[in-house]
């Protein structure tokens, strides 16, 4: 009898810790590549229903469940590989997939170069369908340890083979690509979060699938095979614990620049020491028919301790310059979208244009996710001014400050002084200590101090037109 509880209750708690991942995935905030929440969900949502159908058929032991857990319960397990591997493949190589709800929307965008996925997928299906279809099983009535019996299936030699396979292929494609992934990520704690993921996969696949098909309820092995369902589910939660683990894991593909001789080519032009001397919000004002792409270059490289995130309309020829460094990630003002989503490439992502709040919170995710210092570079704060208004903007620029000075990260904010009149570039120009003019590929510092005070600011100004008829400004 003492045999019989333990069993029911190591069962019991596999079902019960499995259920309780659903919640701890569903939950993950994310604002970019949101299927990956969707097919980790249905992957476990698989899992679930392969452990409910083994519980239900050790505790009814009829024929009839054991029939279901074969017909059910196999293919589930089976089929909960292929939402695991998208969600893998987008984590791990996140260029080409868009934003979509089902696994149809990541088939298109990677069977051409991607063999692998598409074999896999193939050879899933096809097994899950000859279970169906040849019935490769017999259902053998197997006595328990502890009294009573239970239907259980023998599958046929080949299909043995076949279940092998797949967690073979399952073990060395999507959890080799995170294990390598989480080698690449400068953040301890996300890296250790992607490793430990794969690791209770590959134990689900080779120990937890094995024992649980392969030996009746009730054996030491079965027992075992429940012990290690439990620690894998926990160790699942315990890795999707905070709510931003997952945005962690997708806003990693933007490398680090690897360590070098500190250098200031920014700093250096005007003649100072480093960047600490401008403080972390800069104010730079330029002439958009000379080129500023250098400074901004520039910039980026002298503050290399993390990630840049630059955010530019669509078509500015920032985008053009600063599409393949690898330390960089692209945010693209963009009119013909609601809500961010990827780009062409794999550092894109689209942001609705005059949705500054959202903007503020991509802004703070991102920052959020990475384990350091942030520098953010506004391309065209005259676009959003003309775009949304001075005081929309003031307001918005005044949250990014307080962003940037909360997390010890760093702004550089570009500024077309010609495009707007006296009052408003007053109004911008009080939030910044430290302003600087670039002309002719030549910059200098125009104010280095104590920003305004906001009571200087009179509420009028804001309630004016934000321009006057402004040069044509970067597209």
């Amino acid at each position: 009898m003492v045999t019989a509880t333990l069993t029911t209750v190591l069962d019991g708690l596999v079902v019960a810790s499995s259920l309780l991942l659903l919640p701890l995935l569903a939950r993950q905030k994310l604002t970019y590549f949101r299927p990956v929440r969707g097919y980790l969900v249905l992957g476990y949502l698989l899992i679930v229903v392969w452990a409910c159908l083994d519980f239900t058929n050790l505790l009814i032991g009829t024929e009839a469940s054991g029939l279901l857990y074969t017909l059910a319960g196999v293919p589930a397990i089976l089929l909960a590989t292929l939402p695991l591997t998208f969600a893998s493949i987008i984590v791990t190589r996140p260029k080409g997939h868009q934003a979509g709800d089902h696994p149809a929307g990541v088939l298109r965008t990677r069977l051409g170069p991607n063999f692998p996925l598409f074999a896999i997928t193939v050879f899933v299906l096809a097994v899950v369908l000859s279970l169906w279809l040849v019935m490769p099983f017999t259902l053998q009535l197997l006595p328990l340890e502890f009294g009573g019996s239970i239907f259980r299936p023998s599958f046929d030699g080949w299909y043995v083979a076949a279940i092998t396979l797949t967690a073979t292929a399952f073990v060395l494609y999507p959890c080799r690509l995170m294990i390598v992934r989480s080698r690449t990520i400068g953040s301890k704690a996300e890296a250790r979060a992607m490793l430990l993921l794969p690791l209770s996969w590959m134990i689900a696949a080779v120990l937890l699938v094995a024992l649980r098909l392969y030996f009746p309820p009730g054996t030491l092995a079965s027992r075992m095979a429940s012990a290690i369902g439990i620690v894998v589910f926990g160790m699942t939660a315990y890795v999707f614990r905070r709510t931003d683990v997952l945005a962690g894991f997708v806003a990693q593909h933007a490398a680090s620049l690897p360590a070098s001789t500190p250098s200031h080519p920014f700093s250096r032009r005007l003649r100072l020491g480093s960047l600490e001397e401008l403080g972390t919000a800069i104010l730079l004002e330029h002439d958009p028919t000379q080129p500023y792409e250098r400074a901004v270059k520039d910039y980026i490289d002298e503050a290399n301790s993390g990630p840049a995130v630059v955010i530019v309309p669509s078509t500015s020829p920032l985008r053009t310059a600063l599409k393949d460094r690898p330390n960089v990630m692209l945010f693209l003002l963009n009119g013909g979208t609601s809500y961010p989503t990827p780009g062409e490439k794999e550092n894109e992502f689209m942001i609705p244009h005059e949705d500054t709040g959202l903007l503020l919170e991509s802004l703070e995710k991102t920052i959020q996710s990475r384990d350091g210092r942030v520098s953010l570079i506004f391309g065209s704060l005259s676009d959003m001014i003309v775009a949304s208004g001075t005081k929309t903007i003031y307001l918005f620029l005044k949250d990014c400050i307080d962003l940037i000075l909360r997390t010890n990260s760093r702004g550089l904010f570009l500024l077309v002084p010609g495009a707007h009149s006296e009052e408003t570039l007053a109004v911008i120009r009080s939030l910044f200590s430290a302003q600087l003019r670039l002309s002719a590929d030549k910059m200098k510092v125009a104010k280095l101090g104590q920003a305004s005070q906001d009571s200087r600011l009179s509420p009028s100004i804001l309630s004016r037109p934000s321009s006057a008829p402004p040069p044509p400004l970067e597209a």
